[in-house]
């Protein structure tokens, strides 16, 4: 508690001593004289990804296609996205370690019976993830029909999917797989591992949907965004 409460604290700080109109998040909805890093929001500190998620989100809903209210699993909850989608969702967090979410769960094996979530937001989890297409099963499983789930990974679009879920030299996964506990770096073939769970997949980029002076004031990333659709 001590702990949340002093980098709390820090945020707002933060937030006030970088007051002004150059960039904006629209994740807690104030604007800024500067982002730390160039990246970071001083209040909520959302990373580039999570505002162009939420910038899309808000695309959709705009567009009809979504809609605020329904049941959402948020696995691995980022603060910055918990924060707001608890307002506007049945929400419930879960992560595999105590004290990380609401409830311990594992992404592969979830206690949830078939059709229970709207949404669910699983960003920056797969690549963690040993049983990918497990876990993958496990989300199409859980959701609605016409749910859709956040499904944001590490990738790259000029090669297939490096993995081994075996390599536990950390030196070696940092070289492979860019982060030290990752078992893999997505390529092209993400897509497809997807839609044979019976997903049926979109991935936009900032381009798709903004306009450039938007995109420059969030700080918007050119990684795209995936959307995954249980029809």
């Amino acid at each position: 508690m001590l702990r949340n409460a002093v980098r709390q604290t820090k945020n707002y700080v933060h937030a006030l001593l970088l007051r002004g109109e150059a960039y904006y998040c629209p994740l807690c909805d104030e604007s800024y004289s500067a982002f730390i890093d160039r990246q970071i929001c001083p209040r909520c500190r959302s990373y580039e990804r999570h505002r162009i998620l939420w910038l899309y989100l808000e695309h959709l809903l705009r567009q009809q296609r979504i809609r605020l209210g329904g049941r959402l699993l948020h696995v691995a909850p980022e603060p910055c996205l918990a924060k707001v989608l608890m307002r506007r969702f049945d929400y419930l967090s879960v992560d595999r370690e105590p004290g990380h979410a609401m409830q311990v769960a594992d992404i592969s094996a979830l206690e949830f019976a078939e059709h229970s979530f709207d949404v669910v937001i699983c960003n920056h989890v797969l690549e963690h993830v040993y049983d990918d297409r497990k876990a993958m099963s496990e989300i199409q499983r859980v959701l609605k029909p016409g749910g859709w789930a956040s499904l944001q990974v590490p990738m790259r679009s000029d090669a297939p999917t490096d993995e081994d879920p075996t390599e536990t030299d950390a030196r070696e996964r940092l070289r492979r797989f860019g982060q030290e506990d990752h078992v893999r770096l997505y390529g092209f073939d993400y897509f497809e591992r997807l839609q044979r769970v019976g997903l049926s997949v979109e991935a936009v980029t900032w381009k798709d949907f903004l306009n450039r002076e938007t995109a420059e004031r969030c700080v918007a990333t050119n990684d795209p965004v995936f959307i995954g659709w249980k029809l």
